[in-house]
């Protein structure tokens, strides 16, 4: 799920864990390794900026298409 991890020069890193009904912080290290591991790994397999923006773009046009396709269709109705 969703979580925030805080890394400070002078103080202990914090995870934040924030649900519907809590916010849990975790400060115990055994508990943030996890997810500075996790940081990691998405930083390897997330887009960058260009290619999170291609990607808008494309869905975008798509869904543009799909709802021309759409007033066609109703058109010859």
């Amino acid at each position: 799920g969703p979580f925030a991890l805080f890394e400070y020069a002078e103080y202990q890193p914090l995870v934040c864990l924030d649900n519907h009904a809590t916010v849990l912080f975790l400060e115990d290290r055994r508990y943030i390794e996890p997810y500075r591991g996790l940081v990691s790994t998405l930083g390897e397999v997330a887009m960058d900026g260009g290619q999170s923006r291609g990607l808008i773009v494309t869905l975008a046009s798509d869904h543009e298409r799909g709802s021309e396709r759409d007033e066609l269709a109703e058109e010859q109705l």
